[in-house]
């Protein structure tokens, strides 16, 4: 069983969010005001928290990466490599 110490923090506290994207408390607010990063969750009985995941997905549409690839664009991208090899592989045959 994992120990809580071991395991990866999802739920980011209002400083700890604002670190964990490089900016200040004040940009932080900023850019959730705007709607640019995603609000807090209220968890019953706790404090305030940002979802790591969720300003993962933020951050990476800020920067214009795609935050996943869906399970049929991976087996694409797989049989696309696996065809490239085979025909490299091939080609040596041929030559060799």
């Amino acid at each position: 069983m994992m120990g809580h110490a071991s395991a990866i923090k999802r739920g980011l506290n209002h400083a700890e969010a604002a670190e964990y994207c490089g900016m200040t408390v004040p940009q932080f607010d900023a850019q959730v005001s705007a709607k640019i990063l995603p609000s807090k969750l209220s968890l019953v009985g706790r404090k305030p928290v940002w979802d790591r995941v969720a300003l993962d997905r933020a951050l990476d549409a800020m920067s214009g990466v795609s935050a996943e690839l869906t399970t049929e664009q991976r087996k694409r991208e797989a049989v696309k490599r696996i065809v490239a090899n085979a025909g490299k592989n091939a080609v040596r045959h041929k030559a060799g």
